[in-house]
């Protein structure tokens, strides 16, 4: 097959070929074609060969001409070892892409160069088909090394708006599949009820547009569907379809249903912000899994009902995924493109865990008013969790990165901001007397253990982390928090535990303690806040407005903090 890739695709997958054998994975593969128009084909060329530099001459010629499926050829190997060293093995990597442009075009060579012909329709074939590989968004880790992933590309053939039947065994080529990997393609409206497709053997591919709503074409074989929509609420169904492996709502702009998709087909949303819902058959069980693929999702709901545990990738560039869900328990989260996830109560109330410690880049998780005590858990990027309005104990670690945390004070949350300077946003109410709601009921007022398990716990508050009090436009800041001395708290520890120190610090009168008077001789007033150290953790308390200790207050312990002066409050 003549030269199908060209351009900077050419370039990126032929210098991985050439030095690797190998199909970089999608993501990676992303990343290298940005990078290569950047900086220009020969830059980058020069670039990827710097990583060969320790091998000789002689290595370098046979590695590449290896890989391009020239070898064996004594002469050759000879020659280009000469060219290595007479032009620099600085330069390997254009001699690369030299010897690969130069190879694509001798399919129909004569003459001395009539050999390489055969070889020249491998590496076009070999060079389509790694394009191909690595341009898929589903492909997250790169092909084995060698030809095993490089199946022959096949045939491209075309629906009509009439019944079309397309097989291995049609009398004619342009209704016969074969088997290779073969392309069919629909334009508006050609995908009818009553086409018949037999992909045959290979790996292919079905992209055209529905075109009646609830169309359910008779398909086997065909392992990739790319299916669009431009009508409405319009549904496309696979209960005629065997052998999917792939379905893909491909930049829809209005809401579109699939149905009747088989477990363990992996589902993707490709460059639409609309409405997509994903209905699996046989979905019935109590630990039914599925795969959702993100390359280019916007803001349209994603309904996936009757799934208990959702595997989500973000590829390609940076998505955003609203979740609407009945029986959805378990996400977890990976790729190395940024990722919005909305999983709120009011929409996916089921709700449990949240995985995203494999995702490399950025997320955002919204789990508002969660009722589960939901389990979170960030990656390495500056993730971003709120959990605001969660009427259950909460736990979540942010993991490396610079992340920020938002709960609503509730009972016995368990926050973890991991490496990185880390903000934590604890929703108190608003500052002043008659604002503050806080978290404390009258039950978790009666003994020092009860106390502390209904307060919300910062396991790792360092140097450079942050904490904000409410969510209201007058947060409380540094000088609206009283910080005790350590005199002060042991006056105040004298009288007895945690729960006689807290309840001390609202009286209108604190006790003196022994030895020195406390300098807070009118207690916390309403609407206030004051931070102290007592058996090796700092805990920051509000008094709501009403007097005294009284449910509605709020405790934050911070595990560890020993200097409640080191405490930030941001503004």
């Amino acid at each position: 097959m003549p030269k199908q890739i060209f351009g900077v695709d050419s370039t990126v997958t032929s210098l991985n070929r050439a030095f690797n054998d190998q199909s970089p994975a999608n993501a990676v593969y992303n990343n290298q074609v940005a990078q290569a128009t950047a900086v220009g084909t020969n830059a980058f060329a020069l670039s990827f060969g710097a990583g060969y530099s320790s091998l000789t001459e002689d290595a370098l010629a046979a590695k590449i001409l290896g890989n391009l499926g020239v070898l064996p050829n004594t002469g050759l190997q000879a020659a280009v070892k000469d060219y290595l060293v007479s032009v620099g093995k600085a330069n390997v990597g254009i001699v690369a892409l030299q010897l690969a442009d130069i190879l694509s075009g001798l399919e129909n060579a004569t003459g001395d160069q009539a050999a390489f012909a055969p070889f020249a329709v491998k590496w076009n074939n070999e060079v389509t088909a790694s394009y191909t590989y690595s341009a898929n968004p589903a492909n997250t880790g790169p092909s084995p090394i060698g030809d095993t992933d490089q199946s022959v590309t096949g045939v491209t053939l075309s629906l009509t708006n009439g019944d079309d039947f397309l097989s291995t065994q049609a009398a004619e080529a342009k209704y016969k599949t074969t088997a290779n990997n073969d392309t069919i393609v629909g334009g508006t409206a050609n995908l009818g009820a009553n086409d018949v497709i037999d992909g045959g053997a290979g790996t292919d591919t079905l992209k055209a547009a529905i075109s009646a709503n609830g169309v359910a074409p008779t398909v086997s074989n065909v392992e990739n569907f790319f299916i669009a929509n431009t009508n409405a609420g319009w549904g496309f169904d696979l209960k005629n379809s065997t052998g999917v492996q792939q379905l893909w709502n491909d930049g829809s702009a209005v809401a579109t249903n699939f149905n009747t998709i088989t477990l363990g087909t992996t589902v993707g949303l490709k460059d639409t912000t609309a409405d997509t819902t994903f209905n699996f058959a046989k979905a019935t069980g109590t630990a039914d899994a599925a795969t959702l693929v993100l390359s280019g999702s916007g803001a349209g709901n994603t309904q996936i009902d009757a799934i208990e545990t959702l595997a989500v990738q973000s590829t390609v560039k940076a998505n955003t995924l609203t979740l609407k869900a009945n029986t959805l328990e378990t996400i977890t989260v990976t790729g190395d493109k940024g990722l919005t996830l909305s999983a709120t109560n009011a929409n996916a109330a089921s709700v449990k865990a949240v995985d995203a410690s494999a995702a490399t880049a950025a997320v955002s998780i919204d789990l508002a008013a969660n009722a589960n005590g939901v389990n979170v858990k960030g990656g390495t990027g500056a993730d971003t969790v709120s959990v605001i309005g969660a009427t259950k104990a909460v736990t979540i670690d942010g993991g490396a990165g610079a992340d920020t945390i938002s709960v609503t004070a509730s009972k016995g949350h368990t926050l973890t901001g991991g490496a990185g300077n880390d903000s934590f946003n604890v929703a108190v109410g608003g500052k002043g007397a008659g604002e503050t709601t806080g978290s404390l009921t009258a039950g978790d007022l009666t003994t020092s253990a009860k106390l502390i398990a209904a307060a919300v716990k910062i396991t790792d508050f360092a140097s450079g982390d942050t904490l904000t009090l409410n969510t209201s436009a007058t947060k409380y800041v540094a000088a609206d928090v009283v910080k005790l001395t350590g005199t002060q708290v042991e006056n105040l520890a004298a009288t007895g535990d945690l729960l006689n120190i807290v309840s001390d610090l609202t009286d209108t009168a604190l006790p003196a303690g022994s030895g020195t008077t406390t300098t807070i001789v009118g207690g916390i007033a309403a609407g206030a806040a004051v931070s102290f150290t007592v058996g090796g953790n700092a805990y920051i308390f509000v008094n709501d407005s009403a007097a005294g200790l009284t449910a509605g207050d709020v405790l934050i312990q911070l595990t560890g903090v020993t200097a409640p002066a080191t405490i930030t409050f941001a503004g």
